[in-house]
């Protein structure tokens, strides 16, 4: 990408298989682009949106402050299991990988909907492994578009049945917060936090897009 810019300059597009993109390598243009006009650049409503959701209502310090016992309890969990592990005074070895990947999906899913090791947890965290996965592999029409209707392989149906899946497990997490509202409302999970907005907000805060934000 360095190369391509010192030869067509700080904005170029390239064609990835049938995606365009746009390459800004020059730090004053990217601050002309996402500080000084990002409205201009973010100017759909649903994106507009999703930004100043994320920066005020999830990322802002006073959240992420208040989530602070939920990563320490399973930091906590994590150390006793390795530490119950190899008690018996044997030296074992230890893939770190999946449980990390475990500890984050467990935090994540405890700050979004105050679950955590429950059936629909295990459910979907191994749809989103799928869905990863399938995210990452080849496929032919993204490389050759006039090829995309033939579908080599299922991609378009595997994306589309996990999506679904995905979608109806979030939905059910939505309603659940709802029925179950002043009881979510304790524990201050970001669903009941966002259904509460969607009380006063609801054009800007409907289901489709609290389950995009917490997708």
């Amino acid at each position: 990408l360095f190369a391509l810019s010192q030869k067509h300059g700080p904005i170029f597009s390239l064609r990835l298989g049938s995606r365009l993109a746009i390459v800004v390598s020059s730090p004053s243009v990217v601050e002309e682009c996402l500080t000084k006009n990002d409205v201009v650049f973010a100017n759909r409503p649903y994106f507009w949106v999703g930004k100043r959701i994320c920066k005020i209502e999830i990322f802002s310090a006073n959240r992420l402050n208040s989530s602070s016992s939920i990563r320490r309890d399973e930091v906590k969990n994590l150390l006793r299991k390795l530490y119950y592990s190899s008690s018996d005074d044997n030296f074992i070895k230890v893939e770190l990988k999946p449980l990390l990947s475990k500890l984050a999906f467990n935090i994540t899913l405890r700050m979004i909907a105050g679950k955590q090791h429950k059936p629909e947890a295990v459910k979907l965290h191994g749809l989103l492994q799928e869905l990863l996965k399938l995210g990452i592999s080849p496929n032919v029409g993204d490389f050759i578009p006039f090829l995309q209707w033939a579908d080599f392989f299922g991609y378009k149906k595997k994306v589309v049945k996990l999506t679904r899946e995905i979608d109806g497990l979030l939905q059910g997490l939505v309603d659940e917060h709802r029925r179950n509202k002043y009881g979510f409302e304790k524990e201050d999970t970001m669903i009941s936090h966002l259904l509460r907005l969607q009380e006063s907000e609801a054009q800007y805060y409907t289901d489709e897009i609290i389950k995009g934000i917490v997708q």
